[in-house]
């Protein structure tokens, strides 16, 4: 296997006030096995990336990128005011597999987007991370709301976006764009509430994404969106649970997670089934 037959994820994100959020996100697609990553960044996120993630390659410039050459995008983490027209860009482009995460999250919402997945020849398959404050906001009710029902939440955001859920928080719910597949994660541990662990589980999400496409073993892009949101989210939460758990516990940082989220993904992938 090449670097491209195990999958091209690009990230867009990151602004002066939140330099490292694409590296990181950069970083869990490493981890979750993507072959090549490439940075739609500003120039701060330049040196953050060089430590985490040196391997990452950048888009020439701020103007554009050419979305078709990703098997997946990554969108939201960090980008701040640039999220309206990031936003903008990538659903006007031909990306066709693009997780929404973060601030991304936020221009959906203010701009009342809905249908963000579509079928045919010109596909776009969407998955939207959120956590229990930015599903309130895209459904225009209260973070206590969401959490009183978890489910109906989930419900609400699968039908007015179009695209598949990922409900971060204590047991995660992932489901699916049309509704037919749900996955409720067990694994987990509240040392993973810490900045930057959504956008390294955004990155894994689009990595799984990227690997499925070029692996050409799902046919439907609704069940490739959800096996990779389910896959990324079991793994970022199992490999948590197993840094917590050592004899001498590991603080589930970006950086620790990413390198435990590698080792399993490599001893599964190692073994025969």
């Amino acid at each position: 296997m090449h670097k491209y037959a195990a999958g091209a994820v690009f990230a867009a994100g990151g602004s002066e006030r939140f330099p490292n959020a694409p590296a990181i996100a950069a970083l869990g697609a490493r981890a979750a096995g993507a072959g090549l990553v490439r940075l739609w960044a500003p120039e701060p996120s330049r040196l953050s990336a060089a430590v985490l993630v040196p391997e990452a390659t950048f888009a020439a410039g701020a103007g554009g990128e050419d979305f078709s050459r990703a098997d997946a995008v990554v969108a939201g983490m960090g980008l701040d005011t640039r999220a309206k027209e990031t936003v903008a860009q990538i659903l006007s482009s031909t990306a066709r597999r693009v997780v929404f995460d973060a601030d991304a999250l936020g221009a959906l919402a203010a701009a009342e987007c809905g249908g963000l997945s579509s079928g045919g020849d010109g596909f776009r398959e969407a998955i939207v991370t959120p956590h229990s404050g930015e599903a309130a906001r895209m459904l225009g009710c209260g973070a206590k709301d969401v959490d009183a029902d978890r489910d109906g939440a989930a419900e609400a955001l699968r039908l007015k976006f179009g695209a598949t859920v990922v409900l971060k928080g204590r047991r995660t719910i992932v489901l699916s764009r049309d509704g037919a597949d749900r996955f409720v994660c067990g694994a987990g541990n509240p040392f993973m509430a810490a900045g930057g662990s959504g956008d390294l589980l955004a990155g894994a999400i689009a990595a799984r994404f990227a690997r499925l496409a070029r692996a050409g073993t799902v046919q439907s892009q609704t069940r490739a969106a959800f096996l990779a949101a389910a896959s990324a989210v079991w793994l970022h939460a199992a490999a948590a649970d197993s840094l917590v758990a050592q004899d001498m516990p590991c603080e589930p940082c970006a950086a620790n997670l990413a390198a435990r989220m590698a080792s399993i993904r490599i001893i599964l992938e190692r073994s025969p089934e």
